[in-house]
């Protein structure tokens, strides 16, 4: 029996080791993708090309480690998924910080202003909630359709967002997000979510789960001790599918 333990902990470290690495880089990627939206930080929008460019390191960073993150921390459709979310991110980068499309970046967000991307942050906070309420209570069979109903809405709140900025301006700046959103998650959507891109789909499919995604993001709970970043409820979902 001692000689079982003693050559079983070497495995139980290493296995304690991994966990605690993807943690680590999971950490890193939401420093990222918080800073990038400005959440729980300073608004300063970049308005220059200077502070454009500065600005998409944030993203390029949350893709490396995003990158790490599938190798190390992942496997099966869960890998599957990272992979083309890795792609799919570095495209919408592209389409905000690449030569050809600063400009079209830096006349968006002089439109922007701090209570428009305070309306962003409550997206993140309603989308955090629903995917962290996901990621307890979801089982193996529809933890991944949920997931997809949860984005459904936060899309929903996004975009009611956007419509309101700007609105006498003819910069079509919903066309613009539009473009980003498309390009970070129509091949993650078409892979995870199927047939369930829309909420009236994951009504039909899931009421009484959708019901209650509905009341969670319908609801007026505080966004006290919440980060705004839903990163740490996808490593509990990832993780899941992972098993």
């Amino acid at each position: 029996m001692k000689l079982q333990l003693v050559l079983l902990l070497p495995l139980v470290f290493a296995f304690a080791d991994a966990q605690d690495q993807c943690k680590a880089i999971a950490r890193r990627f939401d420093r990222s993708f918080r800073s990038f939206f400005f959440i729980g930080e300073t608004i300063k929008i970049p308005v220059n090309k200077p502070e454009l460019a500065e600005h998409c390191k944030l993203p390029q960073r949350a893709v490396k480690s995003l990158k790490k993150y599938k190798e190390l921390c992942t496997r099966g459709l869960s890998n599957q998924i990272l992979q083309l979310a890795v792609t799919g991110i570095t495209n919408a980068i592209q389409s905000m910080c690449s030569s050809e499309s600063q400009e079209r970046t830096l006349e968006v967000n002089r439109c922007l202003s701090n209570d428009s991307i305070k309306s962003f942050h409550d997206c993140f906070y309603r989308g955090e909630r629903m995917l962290d309420t996901v990621s307890k209570w979801a089982n193996n069979t529809n933890i991944l359709p949920l997931t997809c109903c949860a984005f459904n809405f936060f899309d929903e709140c996004v975009f009611t967002s956007i419509d309101k900025i700007c609105p006498s301006s003819n910069i079509k700046i919903n066309d613009y997000f539009q473009k980003f959103f498309d390009l970070a998650l129509d091949d993650v959507r078409d892979l995870a979510c199927g047939r369930l891109k829309t909420i009236t789909k994951c009504e039909e499919s899931h009421p009484r789960q959708t019901r209650r995604l509905r009341r969670i993001y319908q609801s007026k709970d505080t966004d006290e001790n919440k980060r705004g970043s839903f990163i740490f409820s996808l490593v509990e979902i990832s993780s899941k599918l992972s098993e």
